[in-house]
């Protein structure tokens, strides 16, 4: 190996080892709210080889499987025979079991994210190379992606979307492995598997199949055999999903009719647009656009890469969901095609105007990550666990408890079902606590004042002696007094 090699590889291992510094030095090592607290209860009821949970206070209230939802937490959804299922696709949820079981549960499943992440840089670099972009280029494209601020901070925190761009990733690049110099069915067969782990993880990541066939260039004996490797994993999925849901073309969100929705054409794809340009300057957008009529690109990769990113756009614009710069991460899988398509285009300019546009498209995500506090979710996340250790010292163990926000971490963290504040309505409640007077049971509540309702609401939403037991930060803890 060369000098200049050998200088090249030294930083290139100093930056990745600083990234993950980075990284590492702000993971949270706490569940709360719906999509994380859901995730690690989903990861802890499969490592127990269960699929269904049954909802306690029912039957220790002896009321009617009616009611299961009100003690439902957030990250579950209710099932027959009151029992409850996950509302998260499986996927993300093995992948912290089998970290769990291997590295214990405190901290291993923590680190799924920060791991796949790296992975997730080293596939992207493998890639670049694939579509013939030169090593700095490629380089460039890993640095652009590792600064996105939505990538930081979905790293940090128990959510499945760096695993979902990973398994994308890997899918295309495996797949244009595999037509190479050297065809493999091999390589084929594993680009299905990874797209099929891929859909366990994010349904979402069905829209692969498409750039997948491009990246096949549409080579029938390789689909055919990345259907080997997809086909077997995609049938327990199906079968999965029929235990759980009732069907096997239906998740924990529904089915694609349920969570479509037209109206959101006239905000989100705007809004897309809006934080792609933010996250990654208004370079990317317009280069990867411009890129599809550049004929000296490679007709493939022009076809590929508009497309990959291209069938995220079209789904979550119809999604629904765009109100903020974190549902970027819907996106995250399609992300790598905007970028490494820009850089395609980028590559025919001078080299130095080529470098000045990529240092802009570095620079940008890194301040943008600064300017929206994506390392500081540790401390905010800490609260979550926090606030159980402190109300769980004061709640009797067969007290019902009235929650909402809290519902999920009460359930990881002390296995305590709690009534849905935001699902127990007046008259339910009167009824509730007569059959809770009947089995002796005491009524607790513990609210969270920014996240449920504000503490002079509660007695009027729920009627009797209710005493403020104490405070923590915004939650409130109350008994009711008989």
């Amino acid at each position: 190996m060369g000098k200049r090699r050998i200088i090249v590889a030294a930083l290139v291992t100093l930056a990745a080892a600083a990234y993950w510094s980075l990284i590492a030095r702000n993971i949270s090592f706490a569940v709360g709210g719906s999509d994380s607290s859901g995730y690690m209860s989903e990861a802890r009821m499969f490592a127990s080889g269960r699929l269904s949970i049954p909802v306690d206070p029912v039957r220790a209230l002896k009321i009617s499987s009616e009611y299961t939802p009100i003690f439902v937490p957030i990250g579950f959804r209710p099932a027959s025979g009151a029992r409850m299922v996950p509302s998260y696709p499986p996927g993300l949820p093995i992948h912290f079991a089998v970290a769990g079981m291997i590295g214990g549960w405190e901290r291993a499943p923590f680190y799924v994210g920060p791991i796949f992440a790296m992975l997730t840089l080293v596939v992207l670099f493998l890639l670049a190379r694939e579509l013939g972009l030169e090593p700095w280029l490629s380089l460039a494209a890993v640095v652009i992606f590792a600064a996105i601020p939505i990538v930081i901070s979905s790293a940090v925190q128990p959510l499945s979307d760096v695993v979902a761009t990973f398994w994308a990733v890997l899918a295309v690049w495996l797949a244009l492995r595999s037509g190479g110099q050297a065809p493999s069915p091999v390589l084929s067969v594993l680009a299905g598997v990874a797209f099929a782990i891929g859909v366990w993880v994010r349904p979402a990541n069905l829209l692969i199949a498409l750039p997948l066939a491009f990246a096949f260039h549409w080579r029938w004996r390789h689909l055919a055999w990345a259907a080997v490797g997809a086909i077997p994993l995609g049938l327990v999925l199906m079968w999965l999903n029929a235990r759980l849901f009732g069907s096997p073309f239906a998740t924990g969100y529904g089915t694609v009719g349920q969570v479509i929705d037209w109206a959101a054409l006239r905000r989100c794809p705007a809004h897309h647009f809006r934080w792609i340009a933010t996250t990654l300057t208004p370079i990317v957008p317009v280069a990867s656009i411009l890129m599809i009529f550049d004929r000296r690109i490679d007709k493939w990769a022009r076809a590929l890469l508009p497309i990959w990113f291209g069938v995220f756009l079209a789904f979550y614009s119809i999604y629904g969901i765009c109100s903020d710069w974190w549902d970027m991460r819907f996106l995250l899988p399609g992300i790598p095609a905007l970028i490494l398509g820009t850089l395609l285009l980028l590559r025919r300019l001078p080299i130095g105007i080529t470098a000045l546009l990529v240092l802009a498209m570095i620079i940008t995500p890194a301040l943008t990550s600064k300017k929206l506090g994506v390392t500081g979710f540790d401390e905010a996340e800490a609260f979550w666990p926090a606030t159980i250790k402190w109300a769980e010292p004061q709640l009797p163990k067969r007290a019902v408890v009235i929650s909402g926000i809290y519902s999920g971490p009460f359930y990881f963290y002390a296995q305590r079902f709690t009534a849905r504040w935001d699902l127990l309505d007046t008259d339910t409640y009167q009824l509730l606590r007569a059959y809770a007077a009947n089995a002796s049971l005491p009524w607790y509540a513990v609210t969270s004042e920014v996240a449920d309702i504000k503490p002079e609401d509660f007695p009027k939403k729920y009627p009797g002696n209710w005493k403020q037991l104490g405070t923590y930060r915004d939650v409130t803890l109350w008994r009711l007094d008989e």
